[in-house]
């Protein structure tokens, strides 16, 4: 129990955190032992390198969005994920010397890149939406406070400040909010889930939701840390009063 834990927490605390795909690899030969960890000895045209194996849920961040994450065989026969179909480069120097601009060598598809660490434009993201509208003319200023926007009237302008969609951040995959359910309630995982798994634990209100699926009040959530476990007890009668009580999000009482 104690190492599911220790497992959950780290799901979903590293979610987010970029896969490093820079730096250096090599050339490899059939039985050469030359690649480590997570390479893998790929056969690319004529030529024989050490790629890092892709995985189909994280093919766009490890190779491209337009990448495809293709299931095979490497030099050895071993099976063998991969998103590399020729060797470009091999080491970030060799791809520094071929073009400036293109310094990184991916090692999952083993062509050069931009390094997204040091581009020099600047992108810029709020969680906020600004808009300006005409109103009738009045000579004091009026603010008004949703749980989704705050509404300010002054003079002849109306500027309305929306908050941000309440979605859950961890979508697909075996550790997804869907599956981690059963840990909306328990006291050790409350704030994670609160943060990660807002919309799945029950934590949006219909104002601030991102306006798909249903909106599920924030005081309506189950009570109970074993809900789940216990949903076959919603529709019996002898029951339904304790569930409603403590397993309302499950039973789908809200």
């Amino acid at each position: 129990m104690q190492s599911s834990k220790i497992i959950l927490i780290t799901v979903l605390c590293l979610i987010g955190v970029p896969v490093a795909k820079a730096g250096d690899t090599t050339a490899c030969t059939v039985g050469g032992g030359e690649c480590t960890g997570t390479t893998k000895c790929m056969t690319l045209g004529t030529d024989l390198a050490c790629v890092e194996e892709c995985t189909t849920a994280d093919v766009a961040t490890q190779c491209g969005a337009t990448a495809t994450c293709t299931a095979g065989t490497d030099a050895d026969g071993a099976a063998a994920n991969t998103c590399a179909t020729a060797q470009g480069c091999l080491t970030d120097a060799e791809c520094a010397a071929a073009d400036a601009t293109l310094p990184i060598c991916n090692l999952y598809t083993l062509t050069c890149e931009a390094d997204a660490t040091t581009t020099t434009d600047s992108a810029t993201t709020t969680d906020s939406a600004t808009t300006t509208d005409s109103a009738t003319t009045t000579d004091s200023a009026t603010t008004t406070t949703t749980d989704a926007e705050t509404t300010t009237t002054k003079g002849s302008s109306v500027v309305v400040i929306t908050s941000a969609p309440c979605v859950d951040k961890v979508v697909g995959g075996p550790n997804d909010c869907a599956s981690l359910a059963p840990y909306c309630t328990n006291e050790l995982y409350l704030d994670l889930m609160k943060d990660k798994c807002p919309r799945t634990c029950g934590y949006c209100t219909d104002s601030n939701s991102s306006g798909c699926g249903s909106g599920t009040s924030s005081t309506c959530r189950n009570a109970l840390s074993d809900c789940v476990n216990k949903a076959y007890l919603c529709k019996v009668s002898a029951y339904k009063s304790f569930m409603k009580t403590n397993c309302a999000s499950t039973c789908g009482y809200c």
